[in-house]
């Protein structure tokens, strides 16, 4: 995570723009977060930043759906036991 959070600087996006990568770094981080709430708290950009994605206007009707699921995390047979 240093290294991302290195590649990530002051920049709004990875790649300075909004890429592909950003949803599947934003994804990867949030599934740390459901996994370990504390995960994210010794990498303030990087949690910020997956905010930041996941709170992109565009989003919000997926989010807000009955098709976006925040578990499990790995697809739609995983179970938490």
């Amino acid at each position: 995570m240093t290294k991302i959070n290195g590649i990530l600087g002051d920049k709004e996006f990875i790649a300075g723009g909004l890429t592909w990568f950003d949803f599947v770094l934003a994804d990867f981080l949030q599934t740390l977060t459901l996994l370990s709430e504390a995960y994210l708290l010794s990498f303030p950009k990087l949690a910020s930043y997956q905010k930041r994605v996941w709170g992109l206007h565009e989003l919000k009707g997926y989010f807000e759906s009955e098709r976006f699921n925040e578990r499990p995390c790995n697809n739609y047979i995983a179970a938490w036991k």
